[in-house]
């Protein structure tokens, strides 16, 4: 079966970060997601870039929202690989509604069962959001670790394995330019919060000259400049 685009749908799909535009996904994902199964369908897709759009919005019921659509095409979509698109989309969704138990238990589950490197890679970010998550609350819940050798010994644990595992894809996935970019810059956020600035910089610097088309580097080249005004 070949499927007619729906009035607005491409314009729509082109730019789905205008809030215009996301009514215009929200009524054909009402009208399409029934649709995920059949072949040839483009629900995925729409469902995919209106997930995408809510997730990055600040509020939990948009995030939710997005939870929800990321599910049913990981369930119900025709394509192997939206259903990976999805699955991702689900793994940064539970991070960012701080769902942490939820995302590491997932991504854990991804590492054991994927063999897509995509999808590896993510689990991988994934578990170490969820460790710097981990390190931010535990340093709000024990705010002078410093002085206990328990208390140092897991805040230092903490800080190692998410700052190594950030590293972990620029290091060995390197080509993945957007996904290192990512990783590189969260490293970047470790050292800062760390009170690290020689570090931050240092993985700004790399940042900005390996991948100088991504929207981290724009914000490391942003620190560099803002560190070397007097």
């Amino acid at each position: 079966i070949d499927f007619a685009p729906l009035p607005g749908g491409a314009e729509a799909l082109a730019n789905p970060d205008a809030p215009a535009q996301q009514e215009t996904l929200l009524k054909l994902w009402q009208e399409k997601s029934v649709r995920l199964p059949w072949p040839a369908s483009n629900a995925g897709d729409i469902g995919l870039a209106l997930a995408g759009a809510l997730i990055k919005q600040s509020q939990p019921e948009p995030i939710e929202r997005a939870l929800r659509i990321y599910s049913l095409v990981e369930k119900d979509d025709w394509d192997p690989a939206r259903r990976n698109q999805a699955r991702t989309g689900r793994l940064r969704s539970l991070i960012a509604l701080g769902r942490i138990d939820d995302a590491i238990t997932e991504a854990q589950l991804v590492a054991r069962e994927s063999e897509d490197p995509a999808l590896l890679i993510e689990a991988q970010l994934v578990l170490a959001r969820a460790d710097f998550e981990k390190l931010k609350r535990f340093e709000q819940e024990h705010p002078r670790w410093e002085l206990d050798d328990e208390h140092s010994t897991e805040r230092w644990q903490l800080y190692h394995r998410a700052l190594d595992q950030f590293l972990h894809t620029p290091l060995f996935h390197g080509s993945s330019a957007e996904r290192a970019a990512e990783s590189l810059w969260l490293a970047v956020e470790v050292h800062q919060f760390a009170g690290e600035t020689a570090p931050a910089l240092e993985r700004a610097r790399d940042l900005a000259e390996l991948y100088p088309n991504t929207p981290e580097a724009t914000k490391a080249q942003a620190l560099l400049s803002a560190a070397a005004k007097p």
